[in-house]
């Protein structure tokens, strides 16, 4: 049987994607993991990646031409914060385990240092997150957790926080 070869590619995220962009965020894995609740807080959190988006700030990995992952990174106006970025990511369900994360991040890595100058990368990450794996495997150490950050409505669960950063001058890609 003959492998399926696949064109993988990383480009700008256009206001096309937030389809794509939705059906990511309301997966129940994902929502598990991100502060969202209900239709209009994901719509709330589009609006957030088309602004980012706008100025060129996130990115759509796509296999064979359809979207399958997303990034954004939080690139800051202030000249005092414009040496550190949070950002945030998500990768569709069936493209889950398959690189994809990994490749999406490192593009990543590689914009928010060469091209917005940037030497530490955060993020905020709920304890239990399966992608803690990738973001330790490509170098981010935690630095900081906030116990019983959140809240769950549902089951009335707290939930911690972690928070990790990448020191972007010392890595090479």
């Amino acid at each position: 049987m003959k492998k399926e070869t696949q064109n993988i590619q990383i480009r700008k995220l256009v206001e096309a994607d937030s389809y794509y962009l939705s059906q990511f965020l309301m997966d129940p894995a994902v929502l598990e993991f991100y502060p969202m609740s209900n239709m209009a807080e994901v719509q709330e959190s589009i609006k957030i990646w088309l602004f980012y988006a706008r100025k060129g700030h996130a990115y759509t990995i796509e296999v064979n031409n359809k979207p399958a992952g997303m990034a954004i990174l939080y690139v800051n106006s202030f000249k005092k914060l414009a040496r550190q970025s949070l950002f945030a990511i998500v990768v569709g369900d069936k493209y889950r385990g398959k690189g994809l994360g990994t490749k999406l991040m490192k593009h990543l890595i590689k914009e928010a240092k060469d091209t917005y100058g940037i030497y530490n990368l955060h993020l905020e990450v709920y304890e239990g997150n399966p992608a803690c794996s990738l973001y330790k495997r490509l170098g981010f150490k935690e630095y900081a957790a906030h116990d019983n950050f959140m809240r769950e409505q549902v089951s009335d669960r707290k939930r911690k926080k972690i928070m990790m950063e990448l020191d972007l001058r010392t890595i090479d890609l």
